[in-house]
């Protein structure tokens, strides 16, 4: 990689993808998928858990967040400044990207492959608005909604891994940790487009002008803030793990009505509701998925 595809790729992480919190949460995803898909299946036992199923459900959540922000890019209808990368060179970051996508999936056998090119036709569709852009961008709650449809077929896809399998009798409901990243995946959405600047927004960004702006868009975030919250409850129910769960929502729903509060008196303060959302979907997942195992290790010690 020459010295100016570096500084591009480096500008690119600062402003489209800034590497931490994205490879935070979505590699927590993926790895809470696979230990919340244990659970269901059985009660806690630390010998069956399967390192490798972790490990390939993290790196291919993480590099499916990619290939989502890259088809955000490349749906641009206004492009990026000059000095980050150029088209020609997302497109092969992402074709990189799932050549390892494609190497975990055959490494890990049974229909993973089918599932991963059917979130890559996904992808696709969504690259290209599902061939209609215009009719979308006038549904703007449609348009959302089918966008991030996407949160949940990657979590399933995570889960997959560890042998979980829609559509069969033997497969333990995930429904609601598939609604809790549908609406996660919207909060995250609304997030980033409340903290733009009105001269960073574009009609991808906002589709329908000022809907997602301004209080009418504080009272969207909220409202699918507490969707996740419910949703997340209800997960945790399903593997009888509700009160650290039921901590980590209060204090979430807590901090978003002050932070919604604070919004409508100071706009400037929506720039860390994206960042707040994340941090709290972190929790959220690493309850679900992860604390469990981590407490169970930690009584074998």
């Amino acid at each position: 990689m020459s010295s100016s595809s570096l500084q591009r790729w480096r500008q690119y992480q600062r402003q489209q993808y800034p590497v931490v919190p994205h490879i935070g949460l979505s590699g927590v995803m993926g790895l809470a998928a696979v230990g919340y898909g244990a659970l269901l299946r059985s009660q806690i036992e630390v010998a069956e858990l399967q390192p490798a199923a972790f490990i390939m459900a993290g790196i291919s959540t993480v590099l499916l967040f990619l290939q989502c922000q890259i088809a955000t890019d490349l749906r641009e209808k206004r492009w990026r400044p000059e000095g980050v990368l150029t088209r020609r060179e997302l497109e092969m970051l992402g074709v990189g990207s799932g050549c390892i996508q494609l190497g975990l999936a055959i490494a890990s056998g049974g229909p993973m492959v089918g599932f991963l090119i059917s979130i890559w036709v996904y992808l696709g569709l969504m690259r290209y608005d599902f061939f209609a852009p215009q009719w979308l961008s006038d549904r703007p709650l449609l348009q959302l909604g089918s966008h991030q449809m996407i949160m949940p077929l990657m979590v399933a896809y995570g889960a997959a891994f560890e042998g979980w399998r829609p559509f069969t009798a033997t497969s333990q409901p995930l429904h609601w940790l598939l609604f809790m990243s549908f609406f996660a995946g919207m909060v995250l959405e609304l997030g980033q487009i409340l903290g733009k600047t009105k001269g960073d927004r574009s009609p991808v960004d906002s589709p329908a002008g000022s809907l997602w702006t301004g209080q009418s868009g504080a009272i969207a975030w909220l409202t699918v803030l507490w969707l996740t919250a419910f949703s997340g409850l209800m997960a945790a129910r399903a593997i009888a793990f509700v009160s650290p769960v039921a901590l980590v929502v209060a204090l979430g729903l807590l901090g978003a009505v002050v932070m919604v509060w604070r919004f409508l008196a100071h706009p400037g303060v929506a720039r860390w509701l994206e960042p707040a959302a994340q941090t709290w979907l972190i929790g959220l997942y690493g309850c679900l998925g992860l604390v469990p195992w981590g407490l169970a290790l930690i009584d074998m010690g």
